[in-house]
């Protein structure tokens, strides 16, 4: 008989721990349902608050030019003279007025320049007021002259372009930001582009700096286009069903989750869990790449070429400076002897609480005070 009362307080002991369990999973999926909307979205919905007159436009993911096939032209900017509205990272959208060619800079200035900054969206500016972004706390602590062609979703390639289509003739120094958060697939996937691989080509351009009215033109229909797929998406996310079926699977729990995970298990955000990725691939393209980058902008002989190396959030979180992209690339530098300045080593690593230079210290864009020190590190880094 006390064998038997045991095995029943044993069960109650497991259903009600189990009961207790659920239950916190679900309050935690509440609190944070109601907390944090899903960022994609909101960045959306503000979009269309704003949006009433056609004033404002969402940063241009390149993925969206993809239409561009239908035009004469294949963009590589955005909008000139727009408010842009930059995503919420860190509780505000950072809202900016692009320059005369779409790019993240109060003047594009097409004079001499000491420092032209180029790079994907960490150089653009996510997610920051204008005077926030490394670009412009470069200028503000070094009382130098600085450009910013940096644009979201580039790579390699895209770099290639930009300096090619809007690199002044006068510049002193050119700061190449790579990121490894994503640029190593960029490097690939923007080898399959067939407008973006001609730039490969020695004197290929599209000459565009002399058609920005007709690159407004074709931008204004892409986005014009995207509005109404973004706006049927916000209308499907917001309905009551799809709520529901999110906040069952705990979709934010497995998200924090997901941060904990050895890194085979981790979902797509982490983009080097993919170990499938063809590495000597992607060594062969970026070398290619980046001697045929050297070869353009050192027509200038006085010009000096640094690149600049940006670790993403889980090689900092987990300490993994030293990893097989950090290596292939530093080799390819060393190669091409191109002067490389690794942030991991001369920032993360040697801070105490690097994590506090991300967004509540999530996975994400640097924060205001991140951009800050990286402007800094690069200021002492530089040769004069």
């Amino acid at each position: 008989i006390l064998n038997i009362f045991l095995r029943k307080e044993i069960k109650i002991y497991f259903i009600v721990s189990f009961i207790s369990i659920i239950l916190s999973l679900y309050i935690y999926e509440s609190y944070t349902t109601l907390k944090n909307k899903n960022s994609n979205s909101a960045y959306i919905e503000h979009f269309f608050s704003l949006n009433d007159k056609n004033n404002y436009s969402l940063v241009f993911n390149p993925s969206w030019h993809s239409v561009s096939k239908n035009f004469s032209i294949y963009p590589l900017s955005g909008i000139s003279n727009k408010l842009t509205i930059l995503p919420n990272e860190n509780g505000y959208f950072p809202i900016y007025k692009s320059d005369k060619y779409g790019f993240n800079n109060s003047e594009f200035i097409n004079k001499e320049i000491d420092f032209l900054f180029i790079g994907d969206s960490f150089v653009h500016g996510y997610s920051v007021q204008k005077k926030n972004n490394i670009s412009n706390n470069f200028q503000r602590l070094s009382s130098s002259t600085t450009l910013n062609l940096g644009f979201g979703g580039s790579g390699p390639i895209r770099y290639l372009a930009l300096l090619k289509e809007y690199m002044p003739k006068d510049v002193k120094n050119l700061l190449y930001f790579y990121y490894e958060g994503n640029d190593h697939f960029e490097t690939i996937k923007e080898y399959q582009n067939p407008y973006l691989v001609k730039y490969l080509n020695d004197g290929f351009s599209q000459n565009l700096i002399n058609k920005q009215e007709d690159i407004d033109k074709i931008l204004n229909k892409i986005l014009s286009k995207h509005s109404i797929k973004l706006k049927e998406k916000l209308d499907l996310e917001n309905k009551t069903y799809s709520k529901i079926v999110k906040f069952l699977k705990l979709n934010n729990f497995r998200v924090l989750v997901a941060n904990f995970l050895p890194e085979r298990y981790r979902p797509a955000i982490d983009q080097r869990k993919n170990y499938n990725f063809d590495y000597q691939l992607f060594e062969e393209n970026l070398f290619e790449v980046l001697k045929q980058t050297k070869k353009f902008i050192t027509r200038n002989e006085k010009i000096k070429f640094y690149f600049i190396y940006l670790p993403d959030y889980f090689t900092v979180k987990n300490n993994n400076y030293k990893n097989k992209q950090n290596i292939i690339v530093r080799k390819i530098t060393s190669d091409l002897k191109i002067k490389f300045i690794d942030m991991g080593n001369l920032l993360f690593e040697i801070d105490d609480d690097p994590l506090k230079y991300f967004p509540s210290r999530k996975h994400g864009h640097y924060n205001s005070n991140g951009y800050e020190r990286i402007a800094e590190v690069l200021i002492k880094n530089i040769e004069n």
